[in-house]
């Protein structure tokens, strides 16, 4: 998915780094700093508040049979969220 939205080198959101992030920050004319807290607040947070999302649908279901719905939603925390983490954080 091609990303015309934030400055730097990523191309796609898979190329998505820390710098790129500070630098889209930078161009809303937010310091820098308050950046980084935030960015590092979200790598270390999102990853739990996946799991919880996760938990809650599987609780939440009403009794139905959302075994497909639930697969998915682990795809998208394992191959889509926590890449995206682990490649933020390599970037650092």
């Amino acid at each position: 998915m091609p990303v015309h939205w934030i400055p730097g080198n990523a191309k796609t959101l898979a190329e998505l780094s820390y710098p790129d992030i500070l630098a889209f920050g930078r161009n809303l004319d937010l310091a820098e700093k308050l950046c980084e807290k935030e960015i590092n607040k979200m790598l270390v947070n999102i990853i739990p508040a996946a799991g919880k999302l996760y938990k809650q649908v599987q609780t939440n279901n009403d009794g139905k049979n959302i075994t497909g719905e639930l697969r998915m939603l682990r795809e998208i925390i394992e191959l889509v969220v926590k890449e995206m983490v682990r490649g933020v954080q390599i970037s650092v």
